[in-house]
């Protein structure tokens, strides 16, 4: 397993579908997060936990950048500690790519992306029970 630091343009060259999904879910946060403020009540953004019961993987995302940007940090975290993970990584991985114009690469075998491939999914699968557990 190697990491290398290489030398990217600084304007990722995101498809327009990807960037259109990310502000419509912003916008959706924000309305979500204005409905809250005005009646005091949890809005559920969940189609997965409204027709199972159950939460899905990503389940605490919405309540949990809402919480975030209400100024706690731990609380947002903790409604879905992968997904905030994977996020902050993306976010400093983006601030490096357009700051200095670089990119951390990870350079695995064959063998090292199996285990890399079974280790998220225990992660997912742990972090979706806690979801259950805890978040629900």
């Amino acid at each position: 397993m190697k990491l290398q630091i290489v030398r990217v343009p600084r304007r990722p060259g995101w498809p327009l579908w990807a960037v259109l999904v990310v502000l419509a879910w912003g916008a959706m946060v924000f309305a979500t997060h204005c409905l809250m403020e005005k009646t005091g009540n949890h809005a559920s953004t969940c189609m997965f936990k409204r027709i199972t019961g159950y939460p899905c993987a990503t389940c605490g995302a919405t309540r949990g950048i809402v919480t975030f940007l209400d100024g706690d940090i731990v609380g947002g975290w903790l409604f879905n500690p992968l997904l905030f993970t994977i996020l902050a990584v993306i976010v400093a991985e983006l601030i490096l790519r357009l700051a200095a114009g670089k990119a951390i690469r990870l350079v695995l075998s064959k063998w090292e992306k199996r285990g890399v491939w079974i280790i998220l999914a225990v992660a997912f699968a742990v972090n979706w029970a806690y979801i259950i557990r805890y978040v629900g």
